[in-house]
């Protein structure tokens, strides 16, 4: 037996559904429309405490912010810790550990008592001071290592870095820790994973999957809305039941 198709207002059931479907996708073109900046800026500001509608209009780029930021920390840390200081620590170096050889004047403190004059011969387990001869093992003061140049250069070393270099990094240091993130807000760039992205970017890099999901819920709760509104209006114009 034919089945008999059944008509309302002389629309078949999926004429009806193809109708409802144009209304809805009519109402979803003209309707209010996912805002995804509007969205991306809520988003900033929420995470990062930046206002999108401060964004400067000429922005700087990573590198230019780096540049900058690397000469306040140079100007800061000279201004605290002057180059031109290193040369006295140098002196201060070599005053506190001098380097004895041939030609040196010295006074040499043994077992059995003081030899003052002048370095003759450095030699492998002896010095000769005038005409005498000391074995290194018989010195009590200076030793055998205060006429090796490079120990002697380690122990300056050693007295710059703990008096001069050390500090002076660790100021630089602490200032770029503390003064970091400021700066490179100020300029809109966060941190995200170890590296710095600049605020605009943000959308289209970390939140763009966010923002995709939030697009996605935004359509759907739309277009639920007006297949509601659609159904009802077929119904009154006597399409449905």
């Amino acid at each position: 037996m034919e089945k008999v198709e059944e008509f309302r207002n002389g629309l078949n059931v999926d004429q009806v559904k193809q109708l409802a479907s144009s209304r809805v996708e009519a109402k979803m073109k003209v309707g209010p429309q996912f805002d995804e900046d509007a969205r991306a800026a809520e988003l900033i500001y929420d995470r990062y405490r930046l206002k999108m509608e401060d964004f400067p209009k000429a922005p700087k780029e990573l590198e230019q912010l780096k540049d900058e930021f690397r000469a306040f920390l140079d100007l800061e840390t000279e201004a605290k810790f002057p180059t031109a200081k290193l040369e006295d620590f140098r002196r201060k170096a070599v005053t506190a550990y001098p380097l004895f050889e041939v030609g040196s004047q010295i006074t040499v403190k043994t077992r059995r008592g003081s030899v003052t004059g002048i370095v003759r011969a450095v030699e492998f387990d002896r010095i000769k001071v005038d005409a005498q001869l000391i074995l290194f093992r018989d010195m009590l003061s200076p030793t055998d290592q205060d006429f090796d140049e490079q120990f002697i250069e380690r122990r300056r070393q050693h007295f710059l870095d703990r008096q001069f270099n050390t500090p002076r990094s660790q100021f630089r240091s602490d200032l770029m820790a503390r003064r970091v993130g400021g700066a490179f807000a100020k300029d809109f760039f966060v941190r995200v994973n170890n590296r710095w992205i600049r605020a605009d970017r943000l959308q289209e890099t970390i939140f763009k999957a966010e923002l995709a999901k939030m697009r996605h819920k935004f359509d759907a709760e739309m277009r639920g809305k007006y297949r509601a509104e659609v159904t009802a209006q077929l119904r009154e114009e006597g399409f449905i039941d």
